[in-house]
């Protein structure tokens, strides 16, 4: 009877411990997942914002009038433009 018992109370414990490994390994995965959503949020906005920005730059320099002068033909303002017929810097 008293073996049955420590058997019984054995059993449980490992039950409990199992079930706060288990309960560590939820939370563990759940702030993961944070971290993943975090960073996956994080990433596409700095990879929109990338976009916008070059996207902007981009026509801001093919639609501003012909003023706008770029050093070289080699430089990333002249890359940039549409019409390469615009003005170039000379030295």
């Amino acid at each position: 009877m008293i073996a049955i018992s420590q058997e019984e109370s054995h059993l449980k414990l490992q039950q409990q411990q199992l079930a706060i490994v288990a309960e560590k390994q939820r939370k563990r995965w759940q702030i993961i997942k944070q971290w993943g959503n975090l960073i996956n949020s994080w990433t596409w906005a700095v990879v929109l914002m990338a976009i916008i920005f070059l996207l902007g730059l981009h026509t801001g320099l093919n639609l501003l009038p012909e003023g706008v002068v770029c050093k070289s033909r080699e430089s990333f303002c002249y890359f940039l433009r549409f019409d390469t017929n615009k003005r170039i810097l000379k030295r």
